[in-house]
């Protein structure tokens, strides 16, 4: 948490993530509640922004490497918008996981003069899906 007269910081310059857990558990709370409510039907995608493209990359990575899937097992493609590994080590380690890329179709958005986000750092993230699936958009 941000001491008292601390900056604040964009979430793709920090090199700590604050609040990750809290907040990935709450992804994948919305996430079951949603399955649940469409009957236990899956999602078919997922389209992530940011540091969203983060959250639903740990997310396909659980569903991935657990026993019991998660919510998003059933997902065929991600489309993400401007995203990237976050710079905090622990996490980053986290969303590598296993090492073996996701397999899932994947479309990479990223802006040309982006300076927050610019491509290598979408690449970072790229890296961790199955390139032979992965399509980008500039």
């Amino acid at each position: 948490r941000r001491k008292p007269g601390e900056d604040w910081v964009r979430p793709a310059q920090s090199l700590a993530c604050e609040g990750w857990e809290e907040g990935l558990a709450a992804a994948r709370e919305a996430a079951l509640a949603a399955v649940a409510e469409a009957g236990g039907k899956g999602f078919d995608a997922v389209m992530a922004f940011s540091q969203g493209c983060a959250v639903a990359t740990a997310l396909l990575r659980e569903a991935r490497e657990s026993e019991t899937g998660g919510p998003l097992a059933d997902v065929r493609w991600a489309l993400l918008v401007g995203g990237f590994v976050p710079r905090d080590p622990v996490f980053a380690a986290k969303l590598k996981g296993d090492g073996s890329q996701l397999c899932v179709d994947s479309l990479h958005v990223t802006g040309a003069t982006d300076t927050l986000v610019p491509r290598p750092r979408s690449e970072g993230l790229a890296e961790l899906y199955d390139s032979s699936r992965a399509k980008w958009f500039e």
